[in-house]
């Protein structure tokens, strides 16, 4: 319910404003901006793409908080437009800042993750046919990056470059 980790410090904020290109094996290349709402790591994001069904342009947005992990960093996402994403809670996964300034982040592997969630590894609720960690901020982060290879789609990271 509440973004785990700790702050990153406003100059390290200010560098993940802007468009970014977001890249992944076997999808086409998309834009997202993201632009800082306060201090603390909250974004809202937004993505602008092109709906063959409908044809027209469909804009999505989303709030985004991003703090520091301790060997991976931490990303919530929440407020999803499309509704995907309950009311009042995040999706979490981890990211890391390479040398070359880009972002790797990875999606968790649906199965692997239940079964952890699943595990009594950290304490959790079922919330509208969900899985919820209900544990503490440390040991969230913990249980995620010392099983980060066994929850996280580590073949397939989707690779953020900033553009602007």
């Amino acid at each position: 319910r509440e973004p785990i980790g700790k702050n990153f410090s406003p100059e390290d904020l200010k560098a993940f404003e802007g468009v970014w290109k977001l890249e992944q094996t076997d999808e086409d290349p998309f834009l997202i901006q993201l632009v800082a709402l306060d201090t603390e790591g909250r974004f809202r994001c937004a993505s602008v793409e092109w709906d063959s069904s409908k044809e027209s342009f469909l804009m999505r947005t989303m709030e985004v908080v991003l703090k520091r992990g301790e060997k991976y960093d931490v990303m919530h996402l929440s407020k999803d437009d499309s509704g995907d994403i309950p009311e009042g809670l995040f999706y979490i996964t981890l990211f890391k800042i390479r040398e070359d300034a880009k972002v790797m982040y990875w999606a968790t592997k649906p199965n692997e993750t239940t079964a952890f969630l699943e595990s009594g590894v950290l304490e959790t609720v079922t919330l509208e046919e969900k899985l919820v960690i209900t544990d503490e901020a440390p040991r969230i982060i913990e249980a995620l990056e010392s099983s980060f290879e066994e929850i996280f789609d580590v073949e397939d990271p989707t690779v953020a470059t900033k553009v602007l």
